[in-house]
Formats: C-alpha cells, structure tokens, sequence
C-alpha cells in the first residue's frame, strides 16, 4: 500500500491514529468496527428460554470513541425473521467490554441470530446459531437417550447429561463393557469418563439402561463356555454390587447389542444368548433380587430371532424385552412401524410374555432425512405410541450426539463435538422437550378420522384441558371443527402457543406435515363445515411480483382478512 509516497506493509491501528492526527483522509474500510463475539454461558449456546440472558465479548477497533447501534436479528429455520430487538452502546477509544443483555425473542427454535452493529464510520456483521428451547416442568417416564461412547465427548459428558435431564428426559443407555478392561486381580477397573458418566447419572437420577456385554479379549466374542461365562458372570456381579448403591433412579441390565446381527455377534446361537442371559440374570439377581434383566436388542423387529429365544427356553431369562426398530429414511407411518411392532407383540402374547414390558432401546433418524423431518418423525413415533396404548414402556433415542468422525452416522439430538456448532441441539431435540412439556401423564381418549388421509388424535392432559394432535402425510389439509368453547391454544412442534378465537365454537386449522396441538376445554368435538375456503396454500413469487388469491367466506359473520410476513418478507 502506498499513500503520499509513503509505503506501508501493513495499515495498523498505530498508523491510522497518526494519520488520524495529521488530518489525512484514508478510505473508510481502513477504520476500525465493533468486533463481536458470543461467549458460551449456555453449554452448546443451548438456552431454556425464549427470552435468554445473553453475554457478547465486543471490542472497539476504533481508535475514537464513538456510539453504534445494534440491531439483533433472530431467524428460524423456515428463514423467516421472528424477533428484532434495538440497542444504542458507547465506547471508549479501544475499548474491549463484557455485554449482557435480554433478548426478548418469545420464539423457541433453532434460531440464526444476526448481530449488526452500525458504526459512525463502518457496520459490522455477527452471527451465530443459537438453540432457545422450551423447558418442561416434568420428565417424561418414556423418554430416554442413548449415550454413545465417542472419544471426543469425553470431557463433556456432564454437561451432555445435564442438558438432556433438564430437558425432560428420565432415562439413558449407557453400557460399561466387559471387553478389554483394566483390572486389578479379579476386580475390574473403570475408565475416568466412565465415572464421570455414573456420576452424572446418580446427580440427575436418571433411569440408566446399564448395557452389558463383550467378551473378556474380544468384544464380539460372547462368552458361551464354562470358563468365559464365569467370568462374565464375575463382571455381572461386580456391575451388580458397585451400581446399585445410591442412584435414586432404577439401573436395569440389558444382555449384549445386536445378537442376531453378524457385526455384533459372529459366533454365537441363540442358545449361546439365552445361557449369556440366564448368567447375568443369576449373578445380578444374586445381589439384587429387584433388578430388571432386559433380553433380546435385536436388530430391527425381528421376530424370527425372538423366536428363536423363545425356542431356546429363554422365558425364565427376560424380565423386560428390547428391541431397536429402525424405519431409516421412512417415517412411523410410511414404514409401517406400530403394524410390525403389533406382530411382534402377538408373538410374546402367544408365548405367555405378553406381561413383559417392552423397551425400544436404539430408535431414531439420522438426517439424511433432511433436520426437519429427524424431527417431526421423533415426535410422531412418541405420539403414535401413546395412540398405541404405549407398545414401547421406554423409548431411547438413538443417538445423544452426533458421530466425531467420518463418514458421519448423522444420527444425534445434538451435534457432534466436529459441527460448526458443537452440542448445540437439533430441532427433533426441541420437538422433545415440547412433547414432554405437553404430554408427560396424559391419556389418550380416541382417534378421530377426520377424512380417509387425516386422522385426529385427542387425549386428556394432565392438567384437565383436553388436546387434539394433528398432522398430514403430505400436502397441506383444512380441517374444520366445532369445539364449541370461544377460544383455544395452538402449539408448534417447538412449544410456541398462539390463542386462536373461534366463530360459535367453531375453528379452521391448517395441518401441515409438522404435528400440532390444540389444546382447551372443548364442550364437544365435531367434524364442522369449512368457515372459509383459500384458493391457495402457498405461493412462489419474487420482488415486486404479484400474487392473487380468492378467500371464501362460508359464514354468515363479516370476516376482516389480514395478511402478516417475516419482517424479511
């Protein structure tokens, strides 16, 4: 660069407070801006607020004082701008300052806050991702997480396990292996971030599906002679001992991962599984006679393999069947899920195991079905099986987090420690929190079939108010219904409620492919004519471009119509 003769390597601050002092004018990208920076009070920049507390690092580059205006910005997924909030800050010549404000977004979502900070001189432009999450006020029982073992995630399994214990989760798998473990004489030893998850589990009192299994050498090895099952009962009763003490929560033993899976499992029967069960039940039950013995974690809904178990006369061995039945890129319904689930379940009925509780303890969507969809299908999946008279006693998402390594899994409710975002949660893990926020005790009364593509599910909540769930397979739907009270809650998939006036009790919702609650003190509910027909549910149009829609009013009320957009639309 050369100014008047002059050659600079490089334009510093020094240089310009000199040339600012020689009265020399330079063009105006050389003056410095506020430099921002979100500090990480919330772990994963996670906030259980919608109107959180928020703590910014902002230094002054510029070499004068001076004044700038802050505008926040916060945009949800759909790219639309939910919240704007305004925000005049002075600083010091060079000044570096700690910023806390409030910002009153009233939106829970994934949400993309822009911070603008307009300057005398210059403007400057932050952003980042930021996760406000709707806080139930009680856990759910159904609701678990598997807690994967990633190198990576180590130092953050507290925070991991916090993050989701506040979010309504009562339970988790978490398996302590027998393969490869330190010992000292006969007394195994356990790994520093093991304890670090065991303490967070008894902190939390969480429910632990404690998953046993590996060989002594090998992993998939499952131990099936005199030798190897004594050990494995030795590991069995020292988990036994150690684990039961103190948690506050129930610590159940699920047998293996996968046995009819070659990956997991390569050498070993279903009469090898059955004789691995029936020894971890004998040495677990020895020192704990109130423990629970899950058997089964199969792979998918495979009732062939059960059978199997059945056949080996493994009745005597299961307290509690597992199960991991994965729809991949289907959702619960395209997939058939609950109809193969029912099969299953007529198995165990035929078997005399029909008592037995079931527990879904792998099960969920990795995002190649797209973020929103690992969304919507989760809090379908926990709906339809409150529909289903609660098939799954216990559901456990797979996974907490996101892989740490490549090719990515993709699976998880949070990212990954790798992501652009590190443990910031993904839409389906607010979809959870909402779900245990709203349905936590509730009954399911009855389904409604609204017409031969929708159904309506209506339960009884714990507070007494009555809700109706909704939502379509594909194409937008107008679904018209007389409640007959004036008023009612609409709530999103993420927990944000809008009251909603009905015309004589009678109101018309738009049911989108993203479950809905409607929640009141409905009188009655009645499929109603439509109030209104609108010739179009969408439109595609550019700036400065028209579009044209036709409203029919149905009623015999004067109906005043408004049309509402982002503040970037």
């Amino acid at each position: 660069l050369v100014l008047d003769n002059v050659l600079f390597s490089k334009v510093t601050d020094s240089i310009k407070k000199n040339l600012d002092a020689l009265g020399v004018n330079y063009p105006e990208a050389w003056k410095g801006s506020l430099n921002i920076a979100l500090n990480e009070t919330e772990f994963g920049n996670n906030f259980y607020s919608n109107t959180p507390d928020m703590e910014f690092s902002m230094i002054n580059e510029s070499n004068t004082a001076c004044d700038y205006e802050l505008l926040y910005e916060f945009q949800d997924e759909f790219g639309q701008i939910v919240h704007q909030q305004n925000e005049t800050l002075s600083f010091k010549a060079g000044e570096n300052r700690i910023h806390k404000t409030r910002l009153s977004v009233n939106r829970y979502g994934v949400m993309t806050m822009t911070v603008t900070a307009k300057g005398p001189d210059n403007t400057a432009v932050y952003k980042k991702n930021v996760a406000l999450i709707k806080k139930p006020e009680k856990r759910n029982y159904v609701m678990g997480f598997c807690l994967p073992q990633r190198v990576t995630h180590y130092e953050y399994y507290d925070e991991i396990i916090d993050l989701f214990a506040e979010g309504g989760f009562s339970n988790l798998r978490f398996g302590i292996s027998n393969a490869y473990r330190p010992s000292e004489g006969d007394r195994l030893l356990y790994y520093d971030w093991e304890k670090t998850v065991i303490n967070a589990i008894k902190k939390n009192k969480l429910d632990w599906n404690l998953h046993i299994s590996g060989g002594r050498t090998d992993w998939q090895d499952m131990p099936r002679n005199e030798e190897t099952l004594a050990q494995w009962k030795r590991y069995c009763t020292q988990l036994a001992e150690d684990m039961d003490d103190g948690y506050g929560g129930e610590v159940s033993y699920e047998v293996w991962n996968e046995p009819n899976a070659g990956s997991f499992n390569p050498y070993g029967t279903p009469q090898d599984y059955v004789n691995l069960a029936r020894a971890a039940k004998e040495a677990i039950k020895a020192h704990n006679p109130n423990s629970k013995i899950m058997v089964g974690s199969l792979s998918g809904i495979s009732i062939s393999y059960m059978n199997k178990i059945i056949e080996a006369n493994g009745h005597d061995t299961i307290d509690c069947v597992t199960l991991h039945p994965y729809m991949w890129m289907q959702g619960p319904e395209t997939g058939n899920m609950f109809p193969q689930i029912q099969n299953f379940q007529k198995l165990l009925d035929d078997n005399g195991l029909g008592d037995r509780p079931v527990w879904w303890t792998e099960i969920g969507w990795y995002t190649h079905v797209g973020i929103p969809k690992q969304a919507i299908y989760t809090a379908q999946m926990f709906l339809l099986n409150e529909v289903n008279g609660k098939m799954a006693d216990r559901i456990q998402i797979f996974d907490a987090t996101d892989d740490d390594r490549l090719p990515r899994e993709t699976f998880g409710l949070i990212n990954s420690s790798i992501d652009y975002e590190p443990f910031m949660a993904r839409p389906a893990f607010l979809a959870m929190t909402n779900f245990a926020d709203i349905m936590t005790d509730a009954e399911y009364v009855e389904t409604i079939s609204y017409d031969a593509m929708q159904n309506l599910y209506r339960f009884k909540l714990a507070d007494g108010k009555d809700a109706l769930v909704f939502w379509t397979q594909d194409a937008n739907n107008q679904i018209a219904l007389d409640l007959g009270v004036s008023e009612v809650s609409v709530c999103d998939l993420y927990g944000n409620r809008e009251t909603q006036s009905g015309i004589d009790g009678k109101y018309q919702f738009d049911a989108t492919i993203y479950p809905q609650y409607v929640i009141g003190d409905f009188s009655k509910l009645e499929i109603s004519e439509k109030l209104f027909d609108v010739s179009k549910d969408a439109f595609n149009v550019v700036n400065h471009d028209k579009a044209d829609f036709e409203i029919d009013n149905k009623t015999d009320k004067t109906v005043e119509v408004s049309a509402t957009t982002s503040k970037n639309i």
